[in-house]
């Protein structure tokens, strides 16, 4: 009797793996509206960050999620919004960024909600508001739709938003969007970090989907 059982137990193994020999385990067996794609934990980019003293200082920003779609890729991107903070209070911040495959540039940010509303991709990590009063509201009526539509040819040439100096650092390429620039002098961290770490990102999406 052991010895049918332990037959039946051997075939009966063997039928399922055999069974699931198309069957895909992991990450990259994510599918979506590409029909494939998956996620990275492991993707690490640096992006040289500058503090409200000037100092700059080469950080790490950790791509958390990619996924490749048909026109685009989804990415969340967490990075150190600032370094000058008491630790108590210095978090990173999540953004959820999606970038166009044909041209390279940014379709959609966000440190909250996806374009659907369909679930949170995005955390914001800095200061609500900032010391100068901007809010999280203010970036994503005002400053967002700035960074929406460039790609990394866009931002050569900028580091810093600000067209005079900022600690000694110029930028290369005049930002015409002056007003713009001087509702969001006093909040120059945040905004200087942004475009720091979304052109390690777009550089990053250059390479590997050009």
């Amino acid at each position: 009797m052991k010895r049918i059982f332990m037959f039946l137990s051997v075939f009966t193994l063997i039928f399922i793996l055999t069974a699931c020999d198309d069957v895909c385990v992991g990450p990259d067996c994510i599918t979506g509206e590409s029909g494939g794609g998956g996620t990275t934990t492991d993707s690490i980019i640096n992006y040289t960050h500058v503090d409200g003293h000037g100092a700059e200082t080469v950080k790490q920003a950790h791509i958390l999620f990619e996924f490749e779609a048909l026109e685009f890729v989804k990415y969340q991107l967490s990075f150190l919004s600032c370094t000058c903070r008491d630790l108590n209070v210095n978090y990173w911040q999540v953004a959820y960024v999606e970038i166009s495959k044909e041209d390279g540039s940014i379709r959609f940010i966000s440190f909250g909600k996806d374009p659907e509303g369909h679930y949170t991709g995005g955390m914001w990590g800095d200061s609500n508001p900032t010391p100068a009063g901007i809010t999280l509201e203010d970036f994503e009526n005002d400053f967002f739709p700035w960074l929406v539509g460039k790609n990394s040819a866009d931002f050569e040439g900028i580091t810093v938003f600000k067209n005079d100096s900022y600690h000694d650092i110029q930028n290369t390429t005049n930002i015409p969007e002056q007003d713009l620039i001087d509702e969001f002098a006093g909040s120059s961290v945040s905004t200087n970090s942004m475009i720091r770490a979304l052109t390690a990102l777009l550089e990053y999406h250059a390479e590997n989907y050009s």
